[in-house]
């Protein structure tokens, strides 16, 4: 009987054990559970590969600012240029065959379809430029619809092409022989009095046979060509839930050597004494040779305005390149340029005067070819500012890289 009582408790022993081992594994399955889920969607909500939830908005956390050079992607009947336009109105795609019948050299039917367009218009303000059909038809455009109406009849013969945006301009980028080349076809105040643009087989060259300083070009792109699935992507597929517009990089060629920069995101941030502190990364000196061409910045005043292409840009506006979404970037910025030295500078102004402007932070590197060099909060040189001002920006930086878990 001793013996029974014995095993009764035994076994109610077992079946406490299995009950309360069972309880507790039920209590820890969700924890670990979460724990294996990816970071970003167990912490940050349900984002794409690739982003974290910031400000309520999915953003990346490494945004790789190269253009692809995938050249499907710009022959397409899409194209991202202030606004989404559809390029499949068949009577621009009849003139562009017509100009071009019988012509099989691919630079001269650049040529031929660029004059056209540049002679087809007064330049003057077009109103309600909402689509292809209505720049097409207008009396009337600026450099916006001429560089559409390029891109257009262009893809329409097979030549890879897309508008590039500059300060307060826009021209043609298009690609003959994996070479991107530029054509500016904007019209003139009075197309019966106007000169023919020039097309040069080099990549070197602009419309005007002039000298291009620069071996890049920067295309904007709006992050609402495409919803998917609640998702808005750009016409080069990257997708985040929010609209968002990039502007990127092309390099002009192929055969040069490059090497990749990994930067902060971060843009402009508050000061401790007002104004605003804007970081940016530059060339530091560019070069001149005859197997590349000119790309270097000349003259040895820091803002002197450089000729590239057929716009002027000043210095403070090279790489203004980047990603528009929400109030404020997170993460890394990533870039393949061209060998050359360059800076990473955060600068400091207060509202519009320019006197109150000084270097709070900067880092002068090399880029050497096929190397990579990474640029993180602890690289960067106190330059004309208080420590007080220079650990913020660094905090800063740091708050939306290695904070939030995101290292280069």
């Amino acid at each position: 009987m001793q013996q029974k009582h014995y095993l009764l408790i035994g076994i109610i022993a077992i079946i406490g054990i299995i009950l309360i081992s069972y309880y507790v594994n039920q209590e820890q399955t969700p924890n670990q559970s979460n724990q294996t889920e990816p970071t970003n969607k167990s912490q940050f909500g349900d984002c794409p590969d690739g982003t974290l939830k910031h400000e309520g908005i999915c953003k990346p956390k490494a945004m790789n600012l190269m253009a692809p050079d995938n050249l499907d992607l710009y022959i397409k009947n899409t194209v991202a240029h202030s606004r989404v336009y559809i390029l499949d109105t068949q009577i621009l795609i009849n003139e562009a065959q017509k100009l071009t019948k019988g012509i099989n050299d691919e630079y001269e039917k650049v040529r031929v379809i660029a004059n056209w367009v540049r002679h087809s218009k007064d330049y003057a303000n077009c109103s309600n430029c909402d689509s292809l059909l209505v720049a097409f038809e207008s009396e009337t455009g600026v450099c916006n619809e001429a560089a559409l109406i390029t891109v257009a009849m262009l893809r329409a013969v097979g030549i890879p092409s897309i508008p590039v945006g500059a300060p307060a301009h826009a021209f043609t980028a298009f690609n003959i022989n994996n070479r991107w080349h530029g054509v500016d076809s904007t019209f003139c105040s009075d197309k019966n009095n106007c000169q023919d643009v020039k097309i040069s087989t080099s990549p070197l060259l602009d419309s005007q046979g002039g000298e291009i300083n620069s071996i890049f070009y920067t295309v904007d792109n709006l992050g609402s060509v495409e919803n998917k699935l609640g998702k808005f992507c750009d016409s080069f597929g990257y997708c985040t839930n929010s609209e968002f517009r990039t502007s990127r990089i092309i390099l002009q060629r192929n055969d040069i050597p490059t090497g990749e920069i990994i930067f902060p995101a971060i843009r402009r941030t508050p000061t401790i004494s007002g104004g605003q502190i804007s970081c940016a990364l530059k060339p530091k000196n560019f070069k001149c040779d005859t197997t590349y061409g000119c790309y270097k910045f000349t003259g040895e005043n820091e803002d002197e305005e450089v000729k590239i292409g057929p716009v002027r840009w000043n210095k403070e506006q090279w790489f203004e390149v980047g990603m528009d979404i929400g109030e404020s970037p997170i993460g890394y910025l990533i870039l393949t340029l061209p060998e050359n030295e360059y800076v990473y500078r955060c600068v400091f102004q207060n509202g519009a005067d320019i006197e109150s402007r000084r270097i709070v932070a900067f880092r002068e590197f090399y880029i050497s070819p096929d190397s990579t060099t990474t640029i993180t909060y602890r690289d960067l040189l106190r330059g004309d500012a208080t420590e007080e001002e220079f650990l913020k920006l660094k905090d800063e930086i740091k708050n939306i890289t290695e904070d939030r878990g995101i290292y280069p």
